[in-house]
């Protein structure tokens, strides 16, 4: 946790502002002097401001800094002392994460430095982590579709605010969907579309060799069904990270419509990240499909978002990864935050959270072709797996400074799902 995070009233604490970092002990400087991790420092920094150690600290760059003196080298070593002792009486488990190693290197990069730094699972992680026969589901365009989500229905229906109808009839359309993308979901919508107007390519992008070939084997029958004369191409790249200017090359009378789909965008910063990745690839005109989950109170206030059997399954997945068992090593928790309850459902902000909540300190090792890497969660730490912002009254302006307008916007009749059709100045 950052110390920016917290801002506790201060009284008998130092307060003297500090020009030579000389005089403080950076917080990695103390971890590695007493055999704790940074967490814990931060910790006997917070409990110094809340006057419940002896530590004194100084402000120091806009940080509470421990200053370089020798009673605070006394009392870190007590406060260490006292941390040991109360870890004998904390029950510990070993995970072993080396088998990440396998992965792409940014990939590993990107999933270690959550897992540390930030006490968060990414949702994009479990993706990327997927065996073969979760992409079997997640690919199957047979599945039968969870009826409270209605994805399909909202893409395909024929209304005044059809989707092919915002598209030029003389233009062609390349279609470009993701790994983060449930085929079922655009299947009725893409006969649709077909039907109306003239698709040029069809373009997948995943993660790994795996979802190309499985996106293949479910879906090339069913292309050349509904779009005879589209190409249908595969990439492995990554849509949020990596450049993508191949794949969203087009031809002066095209135009690019990107499907950023799924079961949800469980934290609107991935979503972001994506659209402004693939923002210096697309041109204006193209389209962004992508859908957001609705705050109606009478829908979804249990969670059932985060609860449906595609999202615990995908998480599960991973967290398994990580060796830790529900019951055992973890309790899920879900909770609400700034959630102003007199306004309407569809003006209504704040956020809802997933995390995880450990019920032992869990020591991680990670080794692999020369790089090691040792960290922990404690006791009672909260790992983030979702962070779900109630974003539909802020949409139009997200949009408006990702650099698109919002053309259409298409909800279910529970209010609980939208879809949304963006276009880029």
């Amino acid at each position: 946790m950052d110390q920016d995070s917290f801002n506790p009233q201060i009284s008998k604490t130092v307060t003297k502002t500090v020009a030579d970092q000389q005089i403080i002990f950076r917080n990695v400087q103390v971890s590695k002097m007493f055999g704790v991790s940074e967490v814990t420092v931060l910790n006997w920094i917070r409990a110094a401001l809340d006057q419940k150690n002896q530590l004194e600290l100084v402000d120091h760059k806009g940080k509470k800094c421990i200053v370089n003196s020798a009673h605070n080298l006394a009392e870190m070593q007590q406060l260490s002392e006292r941390g040991r002792k109360y870890r004998n009486k904390v029950p510990i488990k070993k995970a072993d994460i080396s088998h990440f190693g396998g992965m792409r290197p940014d990939h590993v990069f990107e999933i270690l430095y959550n897992l540390e730094h930030n006490m968060r699972i990414p949702y994009k992680a479990a993706f990327i982590r997927q065996p073969q026969k979760q992409l079997e589901r997640y690919y199957n365009t047979e599945m039968t579709l969870d009826s409270k989500y209605l994805q399909a229905k909202l893409l395909a229906q024929d209304s005044q605010q059809t989707w092919s109808g915002h598209l030029k009839r003389d233009n062609s359309v390349n279609l470009i969907t993701s790994g983060y993308s449930c085929p079922y979901i655009y299947k009725g919508f893409f006969q649709e579309l077909c039907s109306k107007r003239s698709v040029n390519s069809i373009k997948f992008i995943g993660n790994t060799e795996d979802e190309g070939i499985m996106f293949r084997k479910q879906n090339q029958a069913h292309f050349e069904k509904s779009a005879t004369n589209a190409s249908l191409k595969t990439y492995i790249a990554d849509i949020d990270g990596d450049p993508l200017w191949t794949v969203f090359d087009k031809g002066n009378h095209d135009t690019n419509m990107v499907f950023l789909l799924g079961e949800a965008f469980y934290n609107i910063q991935f979503f972001t990240s994506t659209v402004r990745n693939i923002n210096s690839t697309l041109t204006k005109g193209d389209f962004i499909i992508t859908n957001i989950y609705l705050n109606n109170p009478t829908y979804h206030t249990d969670f059932d978002a985060f609860n449906t059997n595609g999202a615990l399954e995908v998480m599960k997945a991973f967290i398994e990864d990580l060796h830790l068992k529900q019951g055992d090593d973890y309790e899920f928790e879900h909770v609400y935050q700034d959630v102003d309850a007199t306004k309407k459902w569809y003006a209504r902000t704040g956020s809802k959270k997933w995390n995880l909540v450990m019920n032992k300190e869990i020591h991680f090792h990670f080794s692999y072709d020369g790089i090691a890497k040792d960290f922990i969660w404690p006791k009672g730490a909260r790992i983030e797996l979702a962070n779900w912002k109630l974003w539909q009254e802020d949409f139009p302006l997200e949009a408006a400074q990702l650099g698109y307008s919002v053309v259409s916007w298409n909800t279910n009749m529970e209010q609980t799902e939208a879809m949304v059709l963006m276009q880029k100045l």
